[in-house]
């Protein structure tokens, strides 16, 4: 299985996540899918908000004309 190849950030998340996913198969009692179940759970409840608040500290309209 090949996978896409993934920048910085995107290596670290991706090590965050499944450090977090050991962790929890190993200090609790819970099976995998009991985790996955949770992690379904938090994904939904997370990015399922009606707004996800952000506040950008970069000018995007200087972006915007330098890509125009």
């Amino acid at each position: 299985m090949s996978l896409p190849e993934e920048s910085e950030a995107q290596r670290q998340c991706t090590h965050e996540l499944k450090t977090l996913l050991h962790r929890w198969e190993e200090e609790s009692d819970m099976e995998q899918e009991e985790i996955l179940g949770c992690l379904n759970t938090a994904l939904v409840e997370y990015y399922g908000e009606d707004v996800i608040e952000f506040e950008c500290d970069m000018d995007l309209e200087d972006d915007e004309e330098e890509e125009g």
